[in-house]
């Protein structure tokens, strides 16, 4: 696995894109689907994610170990 640092620019670079960035996720991706759909796909990620092991990287909280 590698893990990669952002500088504090590239951190004030996600940041200042984050909002157009969650407008065009939910523009183009949400909006499309019915509550139903969205209701599948938490079931589906949480299926997913249960099968993960609890010390997995994904489910930390990005504090060191």
């Amino acid at each position: 696995m590698t893990t990669a640092h952002l500088t504090d620019a590239g951190m004030e670079t996600i940041v200042e894109l984050a909002p157009a960035h969650v407008e065009a996720v939910r523009s183009l991706f949400l909006d499309a689907l019915s509550e139903e759909d969205v209701a599948d796909l938490a079931r589906i990620g949480e299926k997913i994610v249960g099968r993960l092991d609890k010390d997995h990287w994904i489910l930390r909280d990005g504090k060191p170990a």
